[in-house]
């Protein structure tokens, strides 16, 4: 089976958001987070903005 790919990027928020331990709260991108992969240290040579 193929797997999906789901990338979300927000440019303003950065990383101040719940799942990252923010009061902010953003239950369902706090959901996708619990599914899914979380990164915390990642790096991008290409930027998305």
């Amino acid at each position: 089976m193929k797997k999906n790919i789901l990338l979300l990027h927000t440019h303003d928020t950065g990383r101040c958001i719940q799942p990252y331990g923010y009061a902010v709260e953003t239950p369902h991108l706090a959901a996708f987070a619990r599914q899914g992969a979380l990164f915390r240290q990642a790096f991008n040579c290409g930027p998305t903005c």
